[in-house]
């Protein structure tokens, strides 16, 4: 997955909302949009190449976060069928 990011279950008791295990990982996701924005505007001022390679690995992670998102989802929905 990430890097330094560990993907983890904050809470394993699931309730009958379908987006409970979508709600647990949103300050995780804002933490690491508000880390791309930093880096976002960092390139922008400098035009570093490091600051936009920063950039870009906070996009990944949470492109891979939101993906490890849906595909629980999806199987926690074919499991209770």
């Amino acid at each position: 997955m990430g890097r330094g990011i560990c993907f983890y279950k904050i809470n394993t008791c699931m309730d009958n909302n379908p987006l409970s295990f979508r709600r647990q990982y949103e300050p995780l996701i804002i933490q690491l949009s508000k880390n791309a924005d930093v880096f976002s505007e960092m390139f922008i001022r400098t035009g570093e190449d490091s600051a936009y390679k920063a950039y870009r690995s906070y996009v990944k992670m949470i492109c891979d976060l939101k993906d490890m998102i849906v595909a629980e989802e999806a199987r926690q929905e074919k499991d209770s069928e």
